[in-house]
């Protein structure tokens, strides 16, 4: 795949952050000095384990790439309506 096709691919793609990661990070933003946030989130994930690892745990997708589906009040021209008339 070149350059062009691969930019084309991703072109409308947006990140998706998890809920839960959301919440946290937002929590953390609003409660911790910014210039301490990286070591504070650091310093969490490193004691997550000691701290909640009697808990069953589950996989987290923390941030995805995803295409937005087509809506039909879109403006670009590649986007046709399955409407019929």
């Amino acid at each position: 795949m070149d350059v062009i096709a691969i930019r084309d691919y991703y072109l409308g793609m947006e990140l998706v952050l998890d809920d839960d990661v959301k919440a946290v990070a937002e929590f953390m933003q609003g409660s911790i000095s910014a210039h301490r946030l990286v070591a504070v989130a650091t310093g969490v994930a490193q004691l997550a384990s000691l701290l909640w690892g009697q808990y069953q745990s589950e996989n987290v997708e923390v941030l995805r790439l995803v295409r937005p589906a087509p809506t039909t009040s879109s403006c670009d021209p590649r986007i046709q309506s399955s409407a019929s008339v």
